[in-house]
């Protein structure tokens, strides 16, 4: 990680409050989630895992395995558990510790064969890109999400939403953006689990590849 986005991501993770935890590890790393069936839930492992520790995590109901894949930013940093302002509520599963981060709530299967799945995420959500990168964005009706999980050597095959389109953009600086709360994401839920998540307000200062 270069200085410049250090100094800029740490700060922005600092005005969060004294809650705000900043997780492990950049882009490419793999990262692993569970969720409570009950209340749907979402808690993540805030460091990079293994296959074998994800295959190796032993879970009781009515928790089960959910997300597990590469992660797309290159910073992250998650305020406080939904709905608990100020509060981060943590929990040891497996001799492992899970923060509470995320909600999804409204979970709309795609009307095409393949597409994503678009869910309303309930979490505050902090993320950073280096400078000098490619990032993938994906427009769709006049709004701009970014890659937040999984990698682009497969997109040209991703169905994407009726009118979307990807593009990829170089960044001249560090980005750093909090992710509206409520997210909406757009998940493929293949094995290589592909998300675009926003809608988010690119840089000024971007120059455009394809």
């Amino acid at each position: 990680m270069s200085v410049a986005l250090d100094t800029k991501f740490d700060a922005a993770a600092e005005a969060l409050g004294p809650s705000a935890i900043v997780a492990k590890g950049s882009a490419g790393e793999l990262f692993m989630e569970i969720m409570n069936t009950t209340d749907r839930n979402v808690w993540a492992r805030f460091e990079p895992v293994t296959e074998d520790q994800h295959k190796a995590l032993k879970v009781e109901p009515p928790f089960i395995k959910s997300l597990f894949c590469a992660v797309a930013v290159d910073r992250a940093a998650f305020a406080h558990s939904p709905d608990t302002p100020g509060q981060f509520q943590s929990m040891e599963c497996d001799g492992l510790v899970f923060h509470r981060n995320a909600r999804p709530d409204e979970m709309i299967p795609s009307d095409i064969a393949d597409g994503p799945m678009r869910v309303t995420v309930h979490k505050h959500h902090l993320v950073g890109f280096e400078a000098g990168r490619e990032l993938v964005v994906m427009d769709y009706d006049g709004e701009q999400f970014i890659e937040m999980t999984g990698t682009s050597d497969k997109d040209d095959n991703l169905v994407l939403p009726e009118g979307a389109s990807l593009r990829v953009i170089t960044l001249d600086d560090p980005f750093v953006v909090m992710l509206p709360a409520p997210t909406t994401a757009f998940f493929w839920m293949d094995d290589t689990m592909r998300s675009f998540q926003g809608p988010i307000d690119l840089p000024a200062t971007t120059l455009s590849t394809d």
